[in-house]
């Protein structure tokens, strides 16, 4: 049994059948730490909350797959989070849970997560991370067939996106990257000088974090 368990709420837009349909989800994210540096476990949780309310929330989801996803891209302001298959709610759950996993870095553990959507019914699906090494089209995924390295959900760094640009003349693939530093949510916080009236110097470690969202290759 996880020793914390936290649940979040967001809206997205999914591209599902040539439709764009909003929709809200739910989900309860099921997780253990693993290093006692408290500093650590709290820039593990703020990772979390980046991943799912500072980016899946009011960003579009698609297949890979789905030419339209790269238009999307193209054409429009809001992030475009791309997936290995149509976005469900328990494809998605498996994404997160190894996304969440690959940028909390053994700091922390996702065990499973829990979710549901409006337009799923409210169904609760469990995705479980004992499965994920069992699942093939997580790992041998079309960003790995075209660029022979790992796609999204699995890299550490807080991107949540690859596009795929496919022409008569070749296929490229635009990844979204974002070093956590850029967050202030590196493992190690930053320091900061501040002056206060005429004392000396203080020097002050935050963890602090201010979410934004870049798209790849922009």
């Amino acid at each position: 049994m996880s020793y914390l368990s936290w649940t979040t709420k967001w809206s997205s837009v999914i591209l599902m059948d040539e439709a764009l349909l909003p929709n809200d989800f739910e989900a309860t994210i099921n997780f253990d730490p693993n290093d006692d540096d408290v500093v650590k476990q709290e820039i593990a949780f703020e990772r979390i909350k980046f991943i799912t309310n500072g980016v899946m929330a009011n960003s579009l989801l698609a297949h890979i797959d789905n030419p339209k996803a790269a238009k999307l891209h193209k054409d429009f302001k809001s992030m475009v989070v791309t997936l290995p298959g149509e976005p469900g709610d328990q494809l998605l759950g498996y994404v997160l849970l190894a996304k969440l996993n690959s940028v909390l870095e053994h700091v922390a553990q996702v065990e499973s997560i829990i979710i549901s959507s409006r337009l799923g019914d409210n169904i609760r699906n469990l995705a479980d991370a004992e499965d994920i090494p069992h699942m093939e089209w997580l790992h041998d995924c079309r960003v790995r067939q075209l660029t022979g390295e790992q796609p999204w959900w699995h890299r550490t760094d807080a991107g949540c996106s690859d596009i795929i640009y496919a022409s008569k003349k070749k296929v490229t693939v635009i990844k979204d990257k974002m070093d956590w530093e850029e967050l202030d949510l590196g493992w190690e916080p930053r320091e900061k000088i501040i002056e206060v009236d005429r004392e000396p110097a203080q020097i002050i470690k935050f963890p602090g974090w201010k979410p934004q969202v870049i798209q790849g290759g922009k």
